[in-house]
């Protein structure tokens, strides 16, 4: 069954570097289940590119793992287009009615993550490996067959986030987005938007793009902690 889609992001793991586009559609389309390059996921008729971002340091942290925060709404897909050779071997989904699927192209595998619920915003965590399993080969030589394409995906989900407490601290990159940031402070993307447009966060401006040092976040919020109140007892007069 076909998806209706308003909105992309296509994010491009290339290893030591990743970067990633935004769409929006001037009218929605269906998503079709069909192997092929991006093109069939995000058309080209109707699209306008909103955001296009590069970014100097990897998707993924040092054990493999990356989380990912997507704001689309209802109706949005995330495409991930995995560098040749790597594939998903763990994949953790908030909300999890987020539905996920995986498919290829000519060189590598990439996997869709669709919104249909009426959260404004989801999260994903991925352990990006080697295709040991030489998914990408199995798929190719069985592409019509539907259930291979699912049972590598159940195979991989997990209901739990499979980021340990001590690698969380260098899954997020030194210089953050706000979307990225959003995901690290456990807030609502418009929270930071707010609190940026407002100055109560620090930020800095790169050409025409807004980004947070971890380090400065870091000292922001424990400058937050200090600044609250300590908690009264009610007394009875």
């Amino acid at each position: 069954m076909p998806y209706t889609v308003k909105e992309v992001r296509v994010i491009y793991d290339r290893g030591a570097t990743y970067d990633f586009e935004d769409y929006t559609y001037r009218e929605p389309f269906q998503l079709q289940y069909a192997v092929g390059d991006e093109q069939d996921f995000a058309p080209v008729p109707g699209r306008k590119l909103k955001s296009y971002d590069q970014f100097n340091v990897p998707l993924a942290n040092a054990a493999g793992y990356a989380k990912i925060p997507a704001p689309l709404g209802k109706h949005g897909l995330l495409i991930l287009r995995l560098r040749p050779c790597y594939a998903l071997t763990k994949i953790f989904v908030n909300p999890a009615e987020i539905d996920v699927e995986v498919f290829f192209d000519d060189e590598s595998l990439f996997y869709t993550f669709y919104n249909g619920t009426d959260r404004t915003q989801f999260e994903i965590t991925v352990k990006i490996d080697e295709d040991n399993e030489e998914i990408f080969s199995k798929l190719r030589a069985s592409k019509s067959d539907p259930l291979l394409y699912k049972y590598f995906v159940r195979k991989a989900m997990v209901t739990e986030s499979p980021i340990k407490l001590e690698e969380a601290a260098t899954t997020y990159p030194e210089i953050m987005t706000a979307e990225q940031l959003a995901s690290y402070a456990q807030v609502d993307f418009q929270t930071i938007r707010n609190k940026t447009s407002k100055k109560e966060i620090p930020f800095e401006k790169f050409g025409s793009s807004v980004r947070y040092r971890k380090e400065d976040i870091d000292a922001w919020m424990k400058g937050q902690k200090r600044k609250r109140p300590a908690s009264r007892r009610n007394s009875r007069g």
